[in-house]
């Protein structure tokens, strides 16, 4: 089956409310925002862009995947890089947020040619195999993850199953 990019007309640039802010690192998160349409139309592996302040500073919207989709709530998770990213892991119970969605190309989950999905993810790259893993589940697939990041404190694997981990101190054998 072909994927196409989404129509033009699923593209909205709308507002959405931040509802809950988990924190699970000094510098990763996870915001819960309110966006009914949003998470009626986005699938595993598109992404969303976010204008973090109305000032122009910073003036470019960031981008970020779907980490879960839970009825009119979509997840995202942000690591903070720069002033961008930390408006947001700051964003309050509240805050509104300019957001562009749907953007990008699905995930080619919908196949039948496979049984088994072997999903790798490292770091920030952990954010969409949730979504994903619930979709390929929704389809009868089994489904296997492996992740990795720079230390067992970065290793986000909430929502994910039959996971393998590893980090920097386990491969070098600084195992604690």
């Amino acid at each position: 089956m072909m994927h196409h990019m989404p129509s033009a007309s699923l593209v909205r640039d709308e507002y959405v409310e931040v509802v809950e802010n988990l924190r699970l690192t000094p510098s990763l998160n996870i915001l819960s925002l309110h966006a009914p349409y949003f998470a009626s139309v986005l699938k595993a592996g598109q992404f969303l862009e976010i204008k973090t302040s109305e000032s122009l500073i910073p003036l470019l919207r960031r981008p970020f995947s779907i980490h879960r989709i839970d009825g009119e709530r979509i997840e995202i998770m942000v690591k903070v890089f720069g002033i961008g990213s930390r408006q947001l892991y700051d964003a309050e119970k509240g805050t509104r947020l300019l957001t562009l969605a749907p953007l990008g190309k699905p995930f080619g989950y919908e196949r039948d040619d496979f049984d088994v999905a072997l999903l790798v993810s490292g770091g920030i790259g952990v954010a969409p195999m949730a979504l994903l893993e619930e979709a390929l589940r929704a389809r009868s697939k089994e489904v296997y993850n492996f992740v990795g990041a720079r230390t067992a404190e970065e290793l986000v694997t909430r929502y994910l199953s039959n996971v393998e981990v590893s980090h920097r101190r386990r491969l070098l054998g600084l195992q604690r």
